[in-house]
C-alpha cells in the first residue's frame, strides 16, 4: 500500500481479457434528484455486481447540462451480453428501468481496455478528473506511452488509463482522483496543470477534453 498526499491506494493486478464499459447519460435537469434517489436506493440492491462489477458512478455538469457516468467491468463482451440478457428477465430490474427512463434524455456507451494496473483508492471525499485524448490516426500507441509517462503532483492519483475500442478507436481515457479542489464541486472547474504537456505533442494528440466528476453515494470510487 502506498501513501500519497494523505491518500491511501492499492495497486490491483490488471484484469485478464477484461472489458470496461462507460455509460454516460444526459439528464432531464428537473429529474436529476429523482434519478439519483432511485439509483442510490435500488441499483445495487438489484445488481449486487452479479451483472458486471461497478467501478465508479459519478455526476457532472453545470446548470441545465447535467450528466451521470457509470463505469462497469466485465470479463468479456460475451459475458456482458449474457449478463444483460439475464438481468433483463428480472421483474425488479424492469420496474427500475421504467422508473428511471423519464429522467434520461440521451445515452452513450464507450467500450474500453485497461492499460496496465487499476488503482483502488481507499480514502473518501475525492473528486475525479476524466481526460479524453483524441490521438491522431496511427499514433495511438505513441500517445498512450506519452500519457503513461506523465507524472502528476501530490494532489492527484491516477486511477487508470484505457484505450477505447468503440465508438472511437483513437481515444485514450485517463481517470484521476483529486484529493483537493480549488474550484466548486459542481463540475465547473478548469483542467488544471496536468495537461500542459499536450501542446508539445501535437503530432500525437489532436485534441483533448477534461471533465470533473463528483461521486454519488453508491460509487466504489468515492
Amino acid at each position: 500500500m502506498d501513501i500519497e498526499a494523505g491518500v491511501a491506494k492499492v495497486q490491483l493486478p490488471a484484469p485478464v481479457a477484461s472489458v470496461f464499459e462507460m455509460r454516460s447519460y444526459d439528464m432531464v435537469p428537473s429529474r436529476m434528484d429523482d434519478y439519483l434517489n432511485l439509483v442510490n436506493h435500488s441499483l445495487q440492491e438489484i445488481r449486487r455486481d452479479q451483472y458486471g462489477r461497478l467501478v465508479g458512478f459519478w455526476r457532472s455538469g453545470c446548470g441545465a447540462a447535467l450528466k451521470v457516468h457509470h463505469l462497469w467491468e466485465f470479463t468479456s463482451l460475451d459475458a456482458r451480453q449474457k449478463m444483460r440478457e439475464e438481468l433483463a428477465r428480472r421483474e425488479d430490474w424492469i420496474d427500475f428501468l421504467r422508473n428511471v427512463a423519464p429522467c434520461i434524455q440521451a445515452q452513450s456507451i464507450t467500450f474500453l481496455r485497461i492499460q496496465g494496473n487499476l488503482t483502488s483508492i481507499l480514502s473518501t471525499g475525492n473528486a475525479y478528473q476524466l481526460i479524453r485524448y483524441q490521438a491522431r490516426v496511427g499514433k495511438l500507441g505513441n500517445a498512450l506511452r506519452e500519457i503513461q509517462h506523465q507524472v502528476s503532483d501530490d494532489s492527484v492519483t491516477r486511477i487508470g488509463i484505457w484505450a477505447a475500442d468503440a465508438p472511437d478507436p483513437n481515444e485514450v481515457w485517463e481517470l484521476l482522483a483529486v484529493s483537493r479542489r480549488t474550484e466548486n464541486e459542481e463540475g465547473c472547474a478548469g483542467e488544471g496543470e496536468y495537461v500542459k504537456w499536450i501542446p508539445r505533442h501535437e503530432e500525437l494528440v489532436r485534441r483533448h477534453s477534461t471533465l470533473w466528476l463528483v461521486p454519488i453515494s453508491i460509487s466504489p470510487l468515492n
